[in-house]
């Protein structure tokens, strides 16, 4: 559920029936929304990062967290018995969500430039120059 609400405030323009259809799949297909809502993020993030340079090192160091953190998330699988495995994984995963902060901001900041506000409901008030 917390990948849909990530993915509405990234992408503000979705239609809300998407974010509910998406919000409906979450008990029946979890493992399919979290991927698709993560991979739309990760899109964006990549792709802001090459308009934005102030967003490069923070995607970068996003992108090695991520696939480091697989790589312990799998390790752990093969072999459980290795000390500090779980808790690699879990600093790892922690850094690669906190990088997103850096893509938020920035999304709220194009935002604020188009000149709009999205408030309660969907709807849009412009900004008074």
């Amino acid at each position: 559920m917390a990948s849909n609400l990530m993915t509405r405030a990234l992408y503000p323009d979705t239609p809300l029936a998407i974010t509910v259809a998406s919000c409906l799949a979450v008990p029946f297909k979890p493992f399919l929304v979290s991927f698709a809502n993560s991979a739309a993020m990760e899109l964006k993030f990549l792709r802001r990062a090459c308009q934005n340079k102030d967003l490069e090192q923070p995607q970068r160091l996003h992108a090695a967290a991520g696939v480091a953190g697989l790589a312990m998330f799998a390790l752990e699988e093969f072999m459980p018995e290795l000390p500090l495995v779980h808790c690699a994984w879990h600093c790892l995963s922690a850094t690669a969500v906190a990088t997103v902060n850096h893509l938020m901001a920035d999304t709220e900041q194009q935002e604020q430039c188009r000149g709009s506000l999205h408030l309660k409901g969907g709807t849009k008030a412009k900004w008074l120059l």
